[in-house]
C-alpha cells in the first residue's frame, strides 16, 4: 500500500524509506527488493522484526493512506493516467478499485492458510 499510494499515485516518497523502516524490517534497503522472487532460504533466513515494529508500520501507511484518499477530489479520481505497474493509462479510481480487490484477495488467501494451519478463525 505504502508503494502504491506514495510512489505511484502520489509521487512522493514511500513511509517505508522517508522514516527509516526498511533498517527496522532487517531486508536490503533496495525500493524494489521487497520480498518478491526470494527463494525459499531467503524467507527461511528472514528474521522478521517485533510485532509493535510491524503494528508501527502498519499504522503510519494507513494514517497517510487515509488522508491522501480522503483529500482526492472528483477531478483527481476521473483523471486517467499511468500507474505503475499497469502501463497503460486507467482512471485513479480505477487503480483504486483494484487496490480494493488486492486487499480482499490476499486477505481471504491468508484466512484460507491460517485455517489450514491452525483452525477456523475469529467466528469460534
Amino acid at each position: 500500500m505504502d508503494t502504491f499510494i506514495n510512489t505511484r499515485l502520489m509521487s512522493r516518497e514511500q513511509v517505508w524509506d522517508k522514516n527509516g523502516w526498511v533498517a527496522q524490517f532487517n531486508i536490503p534497503d533496495n525500493l524494489e527488493d521487497r520480498g518478491v522472487g526470494w527463494t525459499e532460504q531467503d524467507v527461511s533466513s528472514w528474521e522478521p522484526p517485533a510485532r509493535h515494529i510491524q503494528l508501527g508500520y502498519y499504522e503510519e501507511v494507513k494514517a497517510v493512506f487515509n488522508s491522501s484518499v480522503q483529500d482526492l477530489t472528483d477531478e483527481d479520481l476521473s483523471e486517467s493516467r499511468v500507474i505503475l505497474p499497469v502501463e497503460t493509462p486507467r482512471l485513479v479510481a480505477d487503480a483504486l478499485g483494484q487496490v480494493t480487490w488486492d486487499a480482499i484477495a490476499h486477505g481471504g488467501q491468508i484466512a484460507y492458510l491460517r485455517g489450514l494451519f491452525v483452525g477456523n478463525g475469529w467466528h469460534r
